[in-house]
């Protein structure tokens, strides 16, 4: 009827024009109140059975009618910037292939980096030369050796730090003080039930938290970027058809085609429609430096918490003293006779195997997989603009632990997490070179593993040629030429 499909064409309009009403709840009311006007033979739009909603493809066979006495408006579709043929071909004409490009970009990062390095050492040493104390002379009176600040991380008491105040926290603080709890036999705030049951629910949140990461991981990186790999591959696939000549052409083991370096003819690219050309050119492939950024962003994202896993096992399994269980920990009193900070100040081996084996590395396993997983995620994102958002948005899988802990455990349980503290191997006192060696070895993993990934075993595209990059500059040189 008329009001339905007034309120379809009005909803058309926003979905084109308004990017964040796509796959909400408007959008499914949009495409239900459409189905309901096909049913009475008024179906607001094309022969087709395309939806306006980039989302949302309905072709069911279904006949689509027409509203009678009514004309359907023309909704101009977006055309992206096209260059004047002639000066395209100009640019295009003035391309070489690069075989090299990838050892290039490879060495450049690692440039970067090096002279990053250096300029950080400069700078360090002009400060300690302009700061030191120096003599008549003019020459510094402070020595120092490596040795000595190796010593200073020696230290005669140990520290205690709180624990993770997540789901990973929770079981370990649960595993240890609850079965201490029961290895006495009573306790005058629960009994031995209880205890019992809060070791399993805390196991059991911990598990589920770490199945739902891995298996909404998988979804994304495999299920999800499946239409959008092969949409990537047969869109490179008619690159390379049209930059290289049909005898230079090889067949991957996909299918798909891949061209020799010396039938290289980027002129072709003027061939393919404006629209081939606009989606090609807004490829992550084909500006891969920020790529790279964004890649290393992501990675930092992972390395919080692989630092805090690392750190956990560390400090349960090398620095933490063996005690038997029941003297595990010590409890302070606290104001009013409340039970103050808990000191978690040894556990037995038997804890360490078990802690080790269900939480640890379980936990280390789970971060590298989302770290790769999510990788191949951000590779297949159909273009740059998207790939900042589908970063943030794999965000929401390395903080699940800390909202299933807010979500599900009670407050008193909460607040006892953070009253829990455990020795740690590292604090204040630890040694100056040691900590910028962990900063530095850091940010060395994960530079390194985006250069690995992106250019060594990324399967998004596989036998890439790094080939569209040249082509797509000299194509948007030609559109600003144009205009």
């Amino acid at each position: 009827p008329p009001p339905y499909t007034s309120y379809y064409i009005l909803l058309q309009q926003a979905m084109r024009y308004t990017s964040f009403l796509r796959g909400s709840f408007l959008a499914t009311c949009h495409v239900g109140v459409a189905e309901f006007a096909c049913v009475h033979e008024v179906c607001p739009w094309e022969a087709t059975g395309t939806a306006s909603s980039s989302l949302i493809q309905v072709s069911d066979g279904r006949p689509r009618g027409k509203a009678k006495g009514r004309q359907e408006p023309e909704v101009a579709e977006e055309v992206p910037a096209a260059a004047d043929d002639k000066i395209l071909r100009e640019e295009l004409g003035n391309v070489r292939f690069n075989p090299f490009r990838r050892f290039h970009q490879v060495s450049f990062t690692v440039m970067i980096q090096v002279l990053i390095a250096f300029v950080a050492f400069g700078a360090s040493r002009s400060m300690r030369w302009y700061l030191s104390p120096k003599g008549s002379e003019g020459e510094w009176t402070a020595t120092w050796t490596p040795r000595q600040f190796l010593d200073e991380g020696k230290r005669d008491s140990p520290t205690y730090i709180p624990l993770d105040v997540d789901i990973y926290g929770a079981a370990v603080s649960s595993c240890i003080r609850d079965m201490q709890v029961l290895s006495l036999g009573s306790h005058h705030n629960a009994d031995e039930s209880i205890r019992s049951f809060r070791v399993v629910a805390s196991l059991t949140m911990l598990w589920a938290c770490m199945a739902a990461q891995g298996f909404i991981s998988y979804m994304v990186a495999s299920e999800l970027s499946s239409v959008v790999v092969l949409k990537f591959r047969r869109l490179y696939d008619s690159f390379e058809v049209a930059v290289y000549a049909p005898e230079s052409l090889t067949l991957t083991s996909n299918g798909f085609h891949r061209g020799i370096p010396a039938g290289f003819q980027p002129v072709g690219f003027a061939d393919l429609a404006p629209s081939q050309m606009h989606t090609i050119c807004q490829m992550p492939f084909a500006n891969d430096m920020f790529l790279l950024i964004i890649l290393f962003i992501w990675t930092l994202s992972c390395v919080v918490d692989l630092r805090r896993a690392l750190c956990m096992l560390m400090d349960f399994t090398v620095t933490m003293p063996v005690a038997a269980l029941k003297d595990a920990t010590v409890v302070a009193e606290g104001d009013d006779g409340e039970v103050g900070e808990v000191t978690i100040v040894g556990i037995p081996m038997e804890m360490r195997a078990f802690l080790t084996a269900v939480i640890f590395i379980p936990r280390l396993v789970l971060d590298f997989v989302i770290l790769f997983l999510g990788c191949r995620w951000l590779l297949s994102t159909s273009d740059m603009g998207d790939l900042i958002l589908n970063a943030v948005a794999l965000e929401f899988l390395l903080v699940l632990n800390s909202l299933v802990l807010q979500a599900l455990v009670p407050v008193h349980g909460v607040n006892g997490l953070e009253r829990t503290k455990a020795i740690s191997s590292s604090s204040r006192h630890e040694s100056a070179v040691m900590a910028l060696l962990a900063t530095l070895s850091w940010a060395l993993f994960a530079s390194s593993w985006c250069i690995f990934y992106v250019y060594f075993i990324e399967d998004v595209l596989p036998d890439y040629q790094w080939d569209v990059h040249a082509i797509c500059n000299a194509w948007q040189n030609a559109i600003r030429r144009s205009k």
